[in-house]
C-alpha cells in the first residue's frame, strides 16, 4: 500500500513538473518567434547558470525516479536542447561545431552532463521511439562530439528509422541530416551511406526534396548537397521516386538562370553538381524536361555575363547529358 501511494505522489509531481517544462519550451519558443528586447532579455537570463534550469532539466532527465516518465524525460530533453541554442545564439564560438557540448557543461557540470549524454546516447539504442527522437535532436544541438564513431553506425541507423517510425517529425528530423552532413568526416560519410542503403533513407530524401522546394534561408543548399553526396554512391539509382526525381529538375532548371543572376552566382554549384549526379544516377532525370534543360545550360554556358565557374558547370552537365541520348 505505502509503495502505491508513493507512486501516486511520484506521478502527481511528476505530472506538475511536466507542465513546468512545457511552459519553459512554450516560453523559449514564443521569445524566439517574437524577439523583442525584453524577449532577448529573458533568453540571456535562463542560460545563467545560476538560474539553475539547466541543473533542473538534467536531473529530471536522468535521475532514476522518474525514468518511467517518459514525457517528462522527452519535454526535459526538448528544453535543454532549446537552452543550448539559445546560448549558441547569444554567446558564439567562432562557427565551433561543438559549442554546444562546452555550453552543456558550463550549465549544469561535467559530471552530470557526461551522465546526460551516455544516457542519451543509451536511448538511441533503446525501443521507445520517443526518447530516441529526443536524444538523436538533442545530441545533435550538442555538435559532432555528440555522436561518437563507435556509436556512429547503430546512432544514424536509428535516426533513418525515425523517418518511417515518426513520420510527423519529419521536419525537425531532417535537420539532423544537414548537420551530421555540414560536419564532414566519417559523420557525412556514414549519413550518406546508410541513407542509399536503408529504408528510411527514401523517406528521408523526400524531406530534402520539400527543404529544396521551400526555398527558405540557407537550408536548400544544405538539402542539395546532402541529396549531391548520396547520389553520388553507387546504390542511389532507386534511391528518390520518379516523380520526386521529375520535380527535382524541374527545381533546378528554374532556379539555374536565377542562380546565375546573383551575386557571387549565389548557390548555383549546388544546383548543377546536383543535377549531374542526378542524370547519373537516373533515367527518369536523363528525359525530364531535357530539352528546356539543354536550352538553360547552352544558355547559361554562352552568356558573357556569367563567370568561368558557371560556364564550367553548364559544360559539365552537357556533357552528361550527351552520354545518354534520347
Amino acid at each position: 500500500m505505502d509503495i502505491e501511494v508513493d507512486y501516486d505522489t511520484l506521478q502527481e509531481k511528476a505530472t506538475e513538473k511536466l507542465k513546468t517544462v512545457q511552459a519553459l519550451i512554450k516560453g523559449i519558443e514564443s521569445a524566439f518567434n517574437n524577439s523583442t528586447d525584453e524577449d532577448k532579455a529573458w533568453l540571456r537570463k535562463i542560460i545563467d547558470p545560476s538560474e539553475d534550469h539547466g541543473i533542473n532539466l538534467t536531473r529530471l532527465f536522468v535521475e532514476p525516479k522518474y525514468r518511467t516518465f517518459v514525457w517528462l524525460r522527452c519535454a526535459a530533453l526538448r528544453a535543454l536542447q532549446l537552452l543550448i541554442r539559445v546560448a549558441r545564439i547569444f554567446l558564439p564560438r567562432d562557427q565551433d561545431h561543438n559549442a554546444g557540448c562546452a555550453f552543456f557543461v558550463e550549465l549544469v557540470d561535467r559530471d552530470l552532463a557526461t551522465e546526460a549524454f551516455n544516457m542519451a546516447i543509451g536511448l538511441t539504442k533503446g525501443a521507445d521511439q520517443n526518447l530516441a527522437f529526443g536524444a538523436i535532436i538533442f545530441l545533435t544541438e550538442l555538435g559532432p562530439e555528440a555522436f561518437p564513431l563507435q556509436e556512429l553506425p547503430s546512432m544514424v541507423e536509428t535516426y533513418l528509422g525515425l523517418f518511417l517510425d515518426l513520420s510527423h517529425r519529419a521536419d525537425d528530423l531532417v535537420e539532423v541530416a544537414l548537420c551530421l552532413h555540414s560536419w564532414g568526416d566519417e559523420r557525412r560519410a556514414e549519413l550518406l551511406r546508410a541513407t542509399v542503403q536503408q529504408k528510411g533513407g527514401r523517406r528521408l530524401c523526400e524531406v530534402l526534396l520539400q527543404v529544396i522546394n521551400r526555398g527558405l534561408d540557407a537550408r536548400p543548399s544544405r538539402a542539395l548537397k546532402v541529396l549531391t553526396g548520396c547520389l553520388s554512391l553507387s546504390g542511389s539509382d532507386h534511391l528518390m521516386y520518379t516523380n520526386d526525381v521529375r520535380v527535382l529538375v524541374e527545381i533546378i532548371q528554374r532556379e539555374l538562370p536565377a542562380q546565375a543572376e546573383l551575386a557571387a552566382h549565389g548557390d548555383f554549384a549546388c544546383y548543377a553538381n546536383c543535377y549531374k549526379a542526378l542524370v547519373m544516377r537516373s533515367a527518369p532525370a536523363r528525359v525530364h524536361c531535357r530539352d528546356d534543360m539543354l536550352e538553360v545550360l547552352q544558355s547559361l554556358e554562352s552568356d558573357p555575363r556569367c563567370d568561368a565557374e558557371v560556364h564550367r558547370h553548364c559544360k559539365e552537365a552537357l556533357a552528361i547529358m550527351a552520354k545518354f541520348p534520347r
